[in-house]
């Protein structure tokens, strides 16, 4: 048999394997290539083990490429979907992160905007001013409570949605994991870490906006606005 003919399934790997991972522009189509060269490779070993000739070890090369694409188109899915999710969660963790940093900077203003007017209310108490003094006061007071309760119910309302939003979100992941059978000691991924970290931070804004309504409540019941 001449050299060139002995050679032929050496470069028939080598162009598989080139073949394979040329032109690889994305992680999908070099895990399929990775996957391709591999088996292609593990094929050609054991059909030369087998068939302990030049034929055999051609025939394996082409059987374990076929298999090995396939195994590597298999593995490419499951990377491609757990990118997708991973984009998935950070999207929603910035949506979290942006409510939360609107929330806080309102918050601040609620605050400052109740203690002005417990500070007005006891103010008025104390006051001897007019009747009509007193009622232009109260009825002024009285609208300032009104907008508050109405800002502080709002702003609650779509952090209680986007807590359940995010809640949900969580739950489809940690389910998705043990469908996946992840090991269940294993650390969550960064996406759903930023997930968990926003809605603590939900948590934290949701308190205060309550803690707000809770004051706004006593001032009302005080009946001297």
């Amino acid at each position: 048999m001449s050299s060139s003919i002995r050679s032929f399934p050496r470069l028939f790997l080598i162009g598989l394997l080139g073949l394979s991972l040329s032109a690889c522009a994305t992680d999908r189509q070099r895990t399929r290539a990775e996957g391709t060269a591999a088996g292609a490779a593990a094929g050609a070993a054991l059909g030369r083990a087998i068939a302990g000739n030049d034929r055999g070890t051609v025939v394996g090369a082409l059987l374990g490429g076929i298999v090995g694409a396939v195994v590597g188109n298999r593995v490419a899915n499951k990377k491609a979907a757990y990118a997708q999710r991973e984009e998935e969660l950070r999207l929603s963790a910035q949506r979290a992160a942006a409510l939360v940093e609107s929330t806080r900077e309102q918050n601040e203003q609620i605050e400052r905007e109740v203690a002005e007017l417990g500070a007005a209310v006891a103010q008025l108490q104390s006051a001897k001013d007019s009747a009509e003094a007193r009622r232009l006061t109260q009825t002024e007071n009285q609208q300032k409570l009104s907008a508050l309760v109405e800002s502080v119910e709002r702003q609650l309302e779509q952090m209680k949605e986007e807590m359940q939003r995010q809640d949900a979100l969580i739950a489809a992941t940690e389910a998705q994991d043990v469908k996946d059978r992840r090991d269940a000691e294993q650390e969550p991924s960064e996406g759903l870490q930023l997930v968990a970290a926003g809605l603590r931070d939900l948590e934290q804004q949701t308190r205060r906006l309550e803690l707000a309504r809770l004051q706004l409540q006593q001032i009302d019941e005080r009946r001297a606005y």
